[in-house]
């Protein structure tokens, strides 16, 4: 959660306020910056879900829903805070709007943006539970889910989907870059497909980048699982040993 938070933080201290002034000067609007800076935005985005998705992940195996309901909650109070944060370091640059505009045209975007990320956070927990209620029960005792980690999670290795938790992860990692795509896709759509090739070549980027993103996203959700189940071992090896 720490680095969830610190990623949103970068993303509002940092890159909201550089984007403004980058799109304030026309010069280095002409310029590679812009387009490197939405790749940067992309990048802490998959990264954010990425952490806070294994998070959720590990926390449903080893402690169950009951347990984890206080760190879903508080994903889904950092997910509000991180909208609203981006707008007002925004505001710092270009100014902040009447009330009435407030409420008119900036607040409705922000919402929505809200809810879209809650709904992908909310389709991710449910993959989850239909993938493992087959493998360990809701009502599962810790001693069971210890037993289940250990039993699969240092063997999951690259694309082996049939491991319960190498499966779950997969399909975890895929839905925030399905999300990304259907999400350039309706912006091309309605904004209307680049000219020219340099264009044509920098929006097929993007693409492959989101698609080669599922893979990168398994493979850091993967170490993220091993570092946080590592983590409780020698937590409670240090416990048993006092």
């Amino acid at each position: 959660m720490f680095f969830a938070g610190g990623i949103a933080l970068f993303f509002a201290a940092i890159w909201t306020p550089a984007y403004h002034w980058i799109a304030s000067d026309i010069l280095l609007m002409m310029s590679p910056l812009p387009s490197i800076w939405d790749i940067l935005k992309d990048v802490c985005h998959y990264l954010f879900y990425w952490v806070v998705l294994s998070g959720i992940l590990y926390s449903y195996i080893h402690y169950g829903i009951e347990e984890s309901k206080a760190l879903f909650f508080s994903i889904s109070v950092l997910s509000v805070v991180r909208y609203f944060a981006n707008h007002v370091a925004g505001c710092f640059v270009i100014g902040f709007p009447s009330i009435n505009d407030f409420f008119e045209y900036y607040l409705p975007y922000i919402l929505l943006d809200i809810v879209l990320e809650l709904i992908l956070m909310t389709i991710s927990v449910t993959f989850i539970h239909l993938l493992l209620k087959k493998h360990i029960s809701v009502k599962a005792t810790t001693p069971e889910r210890t037993t289940f980690l250990l039993g699969y999670l240092p063997h999951v290795t690259l694309f082996d989907l049939k491991n319960p938790i190498g499966k779950a992860t997969m399909l975890v990692a895929l839905v925030p870059s399905a999300f990304m795509i259907l999400s350039r896709l309706i912006h091309d759509i309605s904004a209307g497909f680049p000219i020219g090739l340099a264009n044509t070549l920098l929006m097929l980027t993007f693409y492959i980048f989101d698609v080669l993103s599922v893979l990168l996203g398994y493979i850091i959700m993967i170490w993220l699982l091993h570092r946080s189940y590592m983590k409780d071992l020698k937590i409670k090896s240090e416990f048993e040993s006092n």
